[in-house]
């Protein structure tokens, strides 16, 4: 048994870690202008942290709660582009929720699903 992690595994890993340390950097810059929109993002960069670590150890439910995780990730950032922020915190949000909807499509890939398949419990 071989215990390399596929291609689209490692991007989603990147991409879910990419994505909740880049909302926790625009909620940071935003700290001078709303103080009180900086505990949302630090609580979901933390969540996006933990699911993967969760992925890297591989664990057998860690794919669900993932695309579960990246699910909700993709509602937060479309309902902040949506929102009445500045420019550029949507733009960010916007790219943010793409980032998330990939991963999603990444963890479903068929490498994905052996990948986990084959996990520990």
């Amino acid at each position: 048994m071989t215990t390399a992690r596929p291609l689209e595994v490692r991007l989603a890993l990147g991409i879910l870690a990419g994505a909740a340390a880049l909302f926790v950097a625009i909620a940071l810059v935003r700290l001078g202008e709303d103080p009180g929109a900086v505990r949302f993002p630090i609580v979901l960069g933390v969540l996006g942290l933990l699911v993967v670590a969760t992925l890297w150890l591989r664990w057998r439910a860690a794919r669900a709660v993932a695309l579960g995780y990246a699910t909700v990730a993709v509602l937060v950032h479309v309902l902040i582009a949506l929102g009445d922020l500045p420019v550029w915190v949507r733009a960010a949000s916007g790219v943010l929720a793409a980032a998330h909807a990939y991963a999603v499509v990444l963890l479903l890939t068929r490498p994905s699903t052996e990948h986990f398949a084959r996990s520990t419990p």
